[in-house]
């Protein structure tokens, strides 16, 4: 996020209007995924499908977030999720808040997961998420100029739909 941006790439940069129906697609997907619809929770981009990055685990988070759970009982209650798994209470709570709401949740549990690694990768993580506080929205970034580290946050808050990695 240091360097300077070529012209060429600057030029081949998304729109506001491109970049958003891109994070509602990734958000909605991850909705979809809460309440069962989708099976599967949104993945990588197609550009980082084949690279070191590895998918965040969004069945895991959200588990950790008890926004899923895996359903009690012969009759399990409340809607079933992906994987088997099932919403629970905090997970329709979640359902019905605000977009911004739902993703500093989200974001929380993020850097709590972090926390809990080492604390490294918690300085790491808030690094990363100041230096994104910081820069415009659609302001293109070179992907070679993020170390492994910040590449593997990036390729984790494109799954989110946060960011954007295109060509």
């Amino acid at each position: 996020m240091r360097g300077d941006v070529p012209p060429a790439a600057a030029a081949a940069t998304p729109s506001l209007e491109q970049l958003g129906e891109w994070a509602t697609r990734q958000w909605e997907a991850l909705q979809l995924f809460l309440l069962g619809a989708a099976r599967a929770p949104p993945g990588l981009p197609a550009l980082l499908r084949n690279s070191k990055c590895t998918d965040l685990d969004l069945r895991g988070l959200l588990m950790e977030a008890g926004l899923l759970a895996f359903p009690s009982g012969p009759g399990g209650g409340g809607v079933r999720g992906g994987g088997g798994l099932a919403v629970t209470q905090r997970g329709f709570h979640f359902l019905l808040q605000a977009p911004d709401r739902q993703l500093w949740a989200v974001l929380r549990e993020y850097i709590k997961f972090a926390e809990g690694h080492s604390s490294e990768d918690l300085a790491s993580t808030l690094s990363f998420l100041l230096q994104l506080g910081f820069r415009r929205v659609g302001q293109p970034c070179p992907w070679g100029d993020l170390r492994q580290p910040e590449q593997r946050m990036a390729a984790h808050m494109a799954q989110l739909g946060l960011l954007a990695v295109f060509q």
